[in-house]
């Protein structure tokens, strides 16, 4: 039998799952709609990081749209040079959109996670916040500066 807190959690969480495929495939959309300048050269844009602005440190996520802009249009050295973890990031992002986007049109849907699962998201967060963090520590150690 299953409780209102049963039904609650899972519909929670298949909400989140619906957000964040939302979340992913509309960051693809936007890489790919926006355009590169006239002269194919981003670092001509200004930073509008609020973070950057305020405090004159980049923050952990500098870089990362123009990033996903150059993989976009298949610049991946611009992509390398504007963040780390811009190209692993837009290719997690492919992968993850095809799968979705193949089981709306198999009309297939995910069975229930297991706790096992649950584990793996768990220490994939993990992983990627961690990644993030040392990424954020190249930068600020200027061993892997900001293009100007």
């Amino acid at each position: 039998m299953t409780t209102s807190t049963d039904s609650t959690s899972e519909t929670a969480s298949k909400t989140s799952r619906f957000d964040a495929r939302i979340l992913a495939v509309s960051a693809l959309a936007i890489a790919a709609i926006l355009p590169l300048p006239h002269d194919n050269r981003l670092e001509t844009l200004p930073w509008v990081c609020p973070f950057l602005h305020l405090t004159g440190c980049p923050c952990p996520f500098c870089g990362l749209t123009r990033s996903l802009v150059c993989c976009a249009h298949g610049q991946w050295g611009e992509a390398w040079r504007f963040h780390l973890l811009g190209p692993p990031l837009f290719a997690f992002l492919l992968g993850s959109s095809t799968r979705w986007a193949w089981e709306i049109v198999a009309r297939r849907t995910r069975k229930a996670k297991s706790l096992a699962h649950a584990n793996r998201n768990r220490i994939f967060c993990c992983v990627v916040a961690l990644a993030f963090g040392a990424a954020w520590v190249f930068r600020l150690a200027n061993a892997w500066p900001l293009p100007p």
